[in-house]
């Protein structure tokens, strides 16, 4: 059972998201070819934004083929950048903390230090965080049927699930949080993703400068997937047989594979604007996987940032973004009120 879905763009306080989580707030692969040494770890990631479209198709099949096979050649450079030798099945856990960043209206950025438990399946989702300014702690959460709030300092437990109207917004931002989240075990586990892609193709070739000035060569690759990010729109969307998909624009370092970008189109939701996600400051987590220390979420077309996510580091300096970790389900209970 899902959260009842709602229509709205995220920009409110997004209690986070792991980036957990990585990385889905709201406001208003097939194992690749032989492995290629691990590059560095060290790999900031882009500041400008995508050339998505940019890449024309092919003229001829033996051109598509050939346009496909480089897709499918850089996607899997990407996917061994991130895992090593090993491929990886497609994530049913993620276990993350986060120091977030949410623009609100005014421009302001609102910051909070988050920790963040998922399941795939039953989806379930806990967020438990502490705003950096008032210092309030709280936790909020959906145990796969009902989504709750409480106030750690007080107790106080409200159940969104039980007046849906008066807590739209509350169920909104669950919602975009649920997306996100879905959307950065996507981009951080590429071999889950690639198996589900189709219309692959290169797009076009950038320069991009990282937030230490150097200056990367991208290769951007197109793609469309199945919609499971957004709820139809209308009737004749719920009706199985009319394909809902999402188009994918990766931008891939040409040299090291790492991920610097994800945008994400619904290409029968004009109502939503695209996601774009930047990645940098790649670093290892405790099981080795290798994920973006820094993420950025832009909305449509803007130039600067709605969303900014840093993933925290343990004691021996790995960063605490974990998939497939242990998750004791008694976590995401609604709390006794």
């Amino acid at each position: 059972m899902r959260i009842r879905p709602t229509l709205r763009s995220f920009t409110s306080l997004v209690s986070l998201l792991l980036v957990l989580a990585a990385c889905a707030a709201a406001q208003d692969a097939p194992p690749a070819e032989p492995p290629a040494p691990v590059p560095s770890a060290k790999t900031p990631a882009a500041n400008a934004p995508s050339a998505a479209g940019q890449g024309a198709s092919p003229a001829s099949p033996a051109a598509h083929a050939a346009a496909s096979t480089e897709a499918l050649e850089a996607l899997a450079r990407a996917a061994r950048f991130q895992r090593g030798d090993t491929p990886l099945p497609r994530p049913t856990t993620l276990h993350g903390a986060f120091h977030v960043s949410v623009r609100d209206r005014d421009g302001n950025m609102l910051e909070a230090d988050a920790e963040r438990w998922y399941t795939a399946d039953p989806e379930r989702l806990l967020t438990r965080r502490k705003e950096s300014v008032t210092g309030s702690r709280s936790s909020e959460g959906f145990d796969g049927g009902t989504a709750w709030f409480r106030d750690d300092a007080t107790g106080r437990v409200m159940i969104y699930s039980e007046s849906p109207e008066t807590y739209e917004v509350d169920l909104e931002r669950l919602n975009e949080q649920l997306r996100l989240t879905r959307l950065l075990l996507d981009a951080c586990v590429l071999d889950a993703l690639i198996p589900r892609l189709r219309e692959l193709r290169s797009g076009a070739r950038q320069s991009l400068s990282d937030p230490d000035g150097d200056v990367h060569a991208v290769q951007h690759v197109l793609a469309r997937v199945p919609d499971e990010l957004f709820p139809a729109p209308t009737a004749k969307l719920l009706d199985p047989a009319v394909k809902r998909e999402l188009q994918l624009d990766f931008g891939i370092d040409a040299e090291s594979g790492a991920l610097w970008s994800l945008r994400v189109t619904a290409l029968e939701r004009p109502d939503v604007p695209p996601i774009e996600l930047r990645f940098a400051f790649h670093g290892a987590t405790a099981s080795g996987l290798r994920v973006p220390g820094n993420i950025k979420v832009f909305r449509g077309d803007e130039t600067v940032e709605s969303i900014r996510l840093g993933v925290a580091e343990d004691d021996q300096g790995k960063l605490r973004f974990e998939v497939d970790a242990p998750i004791d389900p008694a976590l995401f209970a609604v709390p006794e009120h």
